[in-house]
């Protein structure tokens, strides 16, 4: 926050600098606006490194949020997985109990059965009992003959005996039952332990959860407050560059310019695009124009930066100025070179001399004009000439 607030301060600084530089001429203010330029363009490179640094930061403030992010997903699946697992043991203990209640509910029958046929045994027992020896006199002399006898003794034994099976089938169901009713209790009991040790674990995943969120949270903050550093400056490096373009430096864009040379009649002595070469070893097809002038000061068409001072082949001494990228001005033929590579040069500052070096067949200037990496004709901007070609 503190870096921020400095930018902004060297930025307002800068603009009160510009406004006091670009309020005055080229011609009468030169040194001030050299200082602006390289004061913008120091600002810039140092712009430039800040952002590459916090590009650096930015990445791994959202490598560590995405990493916080994988792992906050991965605890909410362990936390998920966990309560699905106690709702699913829920129902499970649930549906034991159900199992348990049909349980009790048969047992509470079978046994209610056993109780009605021991009464029923019981009852028949003791109408046995009351007959006493009348009721064998009356089966003994009631039957037909010994057969039938030993018929009704058996008839009596078969409902004794139907009887007792009875009571021992339903004691044996009861039994069952009860067996059924303990194993259920001890598979619900088993269960809801296994439903409290999940739930600790649920527990535990969701501090864990809790955690990473709180970890990514942090993350996306930090992530946001580096995104918004790294948007001050790309905002502040636009100041800058606008700065720099309303200095007249690095622009790159098209149009602008003014007559390298301050004469009062301009003669254009060889045109832009094909011709005639004028001697041996001069081009047939002029990217340029030739002005005919004698030795006098060549100044900056559009400021720039220049990028070359010196020889270069058919040219002769020979300046070229920068003003941005695939837009530049070729100054050519010179007599004498004021500038040096990488000097900040205003628009209509002094740069050179113009002169017969090179390819030439008499004193003049060498005008090209590049822009986004191809020559274009130097007459679509410049106004006010005679055309002697």
């Amino acid at each position: 926050m503190k870096k921020m607030k400095r930018i902004a301060a060297l930025l307002c600084a800068l603009l009160m600098t510009a406004t006091v530089v670009l309020s005055a001429s080229a011609a009468d203010d030169k040194e001030a606006r050299a200082k602006a330029t390289e004061a913008a363009n120091a600002k810039k490179t140092e712009l430039n490194q800040q952002i590459t640094n916090k590009k650096k930061e930015l990445n791994d403030a959202k490598a560590a949020l995405n990493d916080a992010k994988k792992k906050t997903a991965g605890a909410k699946e362990k936390k998920d997985a966990a309560e699905n697992q106690i709702k699913l043991l829920g129902e499970e203990i649930d549906l034991i109990q159900q199992k348990i209640d049909l349980t009790m509910d048969t047992l509470a029958a079978v046994e209610a059965a056993e109780q009605e046929q021991y009464d029923l045994f019981c009852g028949q027992v003791r109408q046995e009992e009351e007959r006493g020896v009348t009721s064998y006199w009356s089966v003994l002399f009631r039957s037909t003959s010994f057969a039938d006898l030993l018929s009704r003794i058996d008839f009596i034994n078969e409902i004794m005996a139907y009887n007792q099976q009875i009571i021992a089938g339903l004691q044996d169901i009861r039994t069952e039952l009860d067996a059924t009713r303990q194993e259920l209790e001890q598979e619900q009991k088993e269960l809801e332990q296994a439903q409290s040790d999940q739930e600790k674990l649920a527990e535990e995943y969701r501090a864990v959860y809790q955690e990473y969120l709180s970890t990514q949270a942090g993350a996306q903050a930090a992530y946001d407050q580096v995104a918004s550093e790294e948007a001050a400056l790309e905002s502040a490096m636009k100041e800058v560059e606008k700065l720099i373009q309303q200095l007249g430096i690095g622009s790159g864009n098209s149009g602008g310019y003014i007559w390298p040379v301050n004469v009062a009649t301009k003669y254009i002595t060889s045109k832009f695009g094909p011709r005639r070469a004028p001697t041996s070893g001069a081009s047939t097809v002029h990217n340029g124009i030739d002005i005919g002038v004698s030795y006098v000061d060549v100044v900056a068409s559009k400021a720039g930066t220049v990028v070359l001072a010196g020889w270069n082949g058919g040219f002769g001494n020979c300046v070229i100025i920068s003003h941005g990228v695939g837009f530049s001005t070729t100054y050519g033929h010179l007599s004498k070179i004021n500038v040096t590579v990488g000097q900040m040069v205003a628009q209509g500052e002094k740069i050179a001399v113009s002169g017969n070096t090179g390819v030439s067949t008499g004193p003049h200037l060498d005008f090209r004009i590049m822009e986004n990496g191809v020559y274009v004709n130097p007459l679509n901007y410049l106004s006010g000439y005679v055309m002697l070609d």
